[in-house]
């Protein structure tokens, strides 16, 4: 249908619907329904902030919770997993040991009986380690690093700075022990 000056006529919407391509219609009708699903789920899901959650201080669990059916189809599926912090361990129920890692004469059983006046009762005897380093560290074993940082802030000694450091294993530091102090020279 083409006029006198040869241009052509425009389709109406309704003879562009019936020469639509039937497959270019389901996929878009996929895509919306997809969109919908999406949208639904986010609002589903969403907690309603957008920024990360602070902290709790480190002693915070986390419980995650499973719901379905089971493989069978037939009886309900519950699956619960409780992950986190422990409680901190109280500083009279804390294993711990002083060494001597090269430190001045006695030092590791005047450290061992400074900090039992702080409540650190639980003490295996104070000893001389096998190996020498400067300074004071604290080693707590992994998942203590807060009752290592409370044990660092009780001990005071005169020319040396307490620090915390990573569990290493040690020869002559019982299983047992859950923190143990290692006294240095003056570094």
């Amino acid at each position: 249908m083409a006029d006198s000056s040869g241009s052509q006529k425009r389709p109406t919407p309704s003879e562009l619907v019936a020469g639509a391509n039937p497959q270019m219609a389901k996929t878009v009708a996929l895509v919306v329904v997809a969109l919908i699903i999406g949208i639904v789920m986010l609002n589903i899901v969403d907690d309603g902030g957008s920024a990360p959650k602070a902290s709790t201080g480190g002693n915070a669990a986390k419980t995650t919770t499973t719901t379905g059916k089971s493989s069978t189809g037939s009886t309900p599926r519950v699956t619960t997993t409780t992950t986190g912090r422990h409680k901190l361990i109280a500083p009279a129920a804390l294993q711990v040991i002083v060494l001597n890692a090269g430190g001045p004469n006695h030092s590791a059983a005047n450290v061992s009986a400074a900090i039992k006046t702080s409540g650190y009762t639980k003490q295996l005897a104070a000893k001389t380690a096998t190996y020498h380093q400067s300074g004071i560290t604290v080693h707590c074993k992994p998942g203590l690093e807060a009752e290592g940082a409370a044990l660092v802030k009780k001990i005071k000694v005169p020319s040396y700075t307490v620090k915390l450091a990573a569990w290493k294993v040690r020869t002559g530091v019982p299983a047992t022990v859950q923190c143990y102090v290692a006294i240095g020279a003056v570094g």
